[in-house]
């Protein structure tokens, strides 16, 4: 699996993916076991989204198994412990020109993350 990481370059949204790069180590049974390392020095990036404006507003929202519910604990500090999140929000704002019309647009959306969904 590889590594993936989004964050803002001044007003570009970025992605960084690293691939793994597996080595086989002896183990102590005998056989050989996979270790895997993700070295920074082959990750490759891509701009995904220019002119993103989230001077004040943050990229990621993340919420516990109790949002809704709870709003008084939610959205989760940042950064936010990866074990506590079951819902991760996108807020994107963008303009071209934040002096000149059209105004700035939202990009908005929540992902559940279905391998740590409880509530079937």
């Amino acid at each position: 699996t590889e590594k993936i990481r989004y964050f803002l370059d001044g007003t570009s949204l970025k992605r960084g993916i690293i691939e793994p790069t597996i080595t086989d180590v002896d183990d102590d049974a005998g056989g050989t076991a996979d270790i895997y390392q993700y070295l920074s020095a082959s990750e490759e990036i891509s701009t995904i989204a220019q002119y993103v404006q989230n001077d004040t507003e943050p990229l990621f929202y993340y919420y516990n198994e109790d949002y809704p519910t709870d709003v008084v604990n939610n959205p989760l500090t940042t950064p936010a412990d990866p074990t506590d999140a079951r819902l991760v929000r996108i807020y994107v704002l963008t303009n071209v020109d934040p002096n000149q019309l059209p105004d700035t647009r939202e990009i908005d959306t929540s992902i559940q993350l279905r391998n740590l969904k409880e509530n079937y």
